[in-house]
């Protein structure tokens, strides 16, 4: 009877594993850019929190190794960083098929229009100006992953 109670457990054991699985491969993927380790850190635990799986990167050229290797659900950039701007990112992420179908919605501490314009011409879904507070955060992620739900049917 032992054996066979350890043989169902073991099976049991493994269709859990596979159910875990599954539910983090349904996790929205977020992919965070930013040259401040201390942002990154704190937006992927917040992210977490609120149900995504996040991946991160120091500037806009790790973030674009990062997109060849594993295309997130969204990109979450900061615009001023060193080696390349998240504008420079931006614009060629959105220059290279099939990544130009991700959603990027930048982030500044400087909410200067020259920004948010430069942003929005280059093809950012959205903009968030820091100090990012959660609720924020969700909101507008939420609302661009649902538009790329509906864009892709």
């Amino acid at each position: 009877v032992s054996g066979e109670l350890q043989v169902a457990m073991a099976k049991q054991s493994i269709a859990v594993g596979s159910l875990t699985e599954a539910a983090q491969s349904l996790r929205p993927r977020v992919l965070v850019v930013d040259d401040d380790p201390f942002q990154r850190e704190l937006i992927s635990h917040v992210l977490a929190d609120l149900g995504y799986d996040a991946e991160a990167a120091a500037d806009g050229l790790a973030a674009l190794a990062a997109l060849h290797r594993h295309a997130p659900d969204l990109v979450l950039m900061d615009v001023l960083m060193p080696r390349m701007s998240g504008i420079e990112a931006l614009r060629r992420i959105k220059a290279t098929p099939p990544l130009d179908a991700i959603p990027v919605v930048l982030m500044s501490g400087d909410s200067a229009n020259v920004d948010l314009e430069a942003g929005v011409l280059s093809g950012a879904r959205d903009f968030l100006t820091k100090p990012i507070t959660r609720a924020v955060l969700q909101r507008k992620l939420a609302r661009a992953l649902a538009a790329r739900r509906a864009e892709v049917g």
